[in-house]
């Protein structure tokens, strides 16, 4: 019968994402604050990583908003978005095996089990671009729907 433990060599990874991604760089929260990442199998303290706090999420919020209006994404052709996405499925693929341990080593989640989340996500990206969901039309709104029920597949009649 196949064990579903990992061993200890499945599951180390080196943790150097610890800040918050916000506009494209890797800061400390405003509040300096930190906090614990524990590993649930072993309880052993992984890393520490920045805490978020309102102020940071207002941040996060106007650098994307900032990106939205007036980023390349907006006018970048629905050909282009899709080469961009399947680059990002390759790098999740070529990266899976790192992403999959630090997954294990975060959640508790056997290696065996952890490896296969990346592949599925890199899956599921690769086929966006070609069922064609991604066109110029879908970035170029200037309001986005205020509730769940302005999208036509939430509507019940």
């Amino acid at each position: 019968m196949a064990s579903v433990l990992s061993s200890p060599s499945e599951t180390r990874a080196a943790v150097s994402a610890t800040k918050l991604l916000i506009n494209n760089r890797w800061v400390n929260s405003q509040s300096g604050k930190t906090f614990a990442t524990v590993n649930p199998t072993t309880g052993e303290v992984i890393c520490e990583v920045a805490e978020a706090d309102a102020a940071d999420v207002d941040l996060a919020v106007k650098a994307a908003r900032t990106a939205f209006d007036h980023g390349p994404w907006r006018t970048t052709s629905g050909r282009e978005r899709g080469r961009l996405l399947i680059r990002l499925a390759d790098l999740i693929e070529k990266n899976a095996d790192e992403l999959a341990r630090l997954e294990s080593l975060d959640n508790g989640k056997p290696y065996s089990m952890a490896k296969g989340a990346p592949r599925d996500g890199s899956s599921f990206i690769q086929t966006l671009p070609r069922k064609g969901r991604f066109n110029r039309r879908c970035c170029r709104r200037k309001k986005w729907p205020r509730s769940a029920s302005s999208f036509p597949a939430s509507r019940t009649n």
